[in-house]
C-alpha cells in the first residue's frame, strides 16, 4: 500500500489526506494507462453486443425446431437468465458513460476518485444477480428453493413461538414488583437506543 501511496502522491497528493477509498487512481494521460481506459470503456459494450447477437442467433435457431411445451418453457427460462446476466455489463457501461460525460463537461474539481472507485462495483453485483435469476427463472430450482424456505421458516416460527411462550411463562412466575421493575428497565433501554 505504501508503494501505491507514493505513486499517488506524485499524481494527486490531495487524495491521500481526503480519507477516500481508492484502488486505481491513475493519470489518464499517461501512455501506460491509455489501454486500460479504452478497455474499461469498451468492454461492457462488447459484452452487451455479443449477448444480443447470441440471443438473436439462439432464438432464430430454436424457432426452426419443434419443442414440447415444457421444453419451450424451459428454453424461455434459460433465455431470461441470459438476459438478466447482462445487468453487470449494462451497469458498467452506464457508469462509463457518466464518467466520460462528467469528465468532458468539466465538472471535475481535479479528483475523479469517486467514479474510479465505482467502476468495478458491477462485477460484485453479478455474484448476487446470477443465483437470484437462476432460482427465479428455472422452475425446478424455484420450487426446491421455496420448499426449503417454507420448511425452515416453519421451524423458525415454531422456535420463536416456543421462546416467547417460555419468556411469558417465566414472567408470570415473577412478583408484580419484579415485573414492574423490569418494565421500567426495558423502557429506559428503549429510550437510550432512540437517542
Amino acid at each position: 500500500m505504501s508503494v501505491v501511496d507514493v505513486a499517488i502522491m506524485k499524481i494527486r497528493p490531495e487524495i491521500l489526506e481526503s480519507n477516500m477509498t481508492y484502488y486505481a487512481i491513475t493519470d489518464r494521460t499517461a501512455p501506460s494507462q491509455i489501454v486500460f481506459y479504452i478497455t474499461s470503456y469498451l468492454t461492457p459494450w462488447v459484452v452487451i453486443l455479443i449477448a444480443v447477437i447470441c440471443r438473436w442467433k439462439i432464438d432464430r435457431y430454436l424457432d426452426q425446431i419443434v419443442f414440447s411445451t415444457s421444453v419451450r418453457e424451459l428454453q424461455k427460462s434459460i433465455g431470461n437468465i441470459f438476459h438478466a446476466q447482462t445487468i453487470g455489463p449494462i451497469l458498467l457501461a452506464l457508469i462509463s458513460i457518466f464518467y466520460v460525460i462528467y469528465t468532458f463537461i468539466g465538472m471535475t474539481d481535479g479528483s475523479r476518485a469517486v467514479f474510479e472507485n465505482i467502476m468495478a462495483k458491477p462485477i460484485g453485483v453479478m455474484y448476487i444477480v446470477n443465483p437470484i435469476t437462476t432460482i427465479y427463472f428455472i422452475t425446478p430450482y424455484r420450487k426446491a428453493f421455496l420448499k426449503y424456505i417454507r420448511k425452515n421458516l416453519k421451524k423458525a416460527v415454531t422456535e420463536v413461538t416456543r421462546f416467547y411462550l417460555r419468556i411469558e411463562n417465566f414472567i408470570k412466575t415473577q412478583s408484580n414488583k419484579d415485573q414492574t421493575a423490569y418494565g421500567i428497565h426495558g423502557e429506559k433501554k428503549n429510550e437510550e437506543c432512540r437517542l
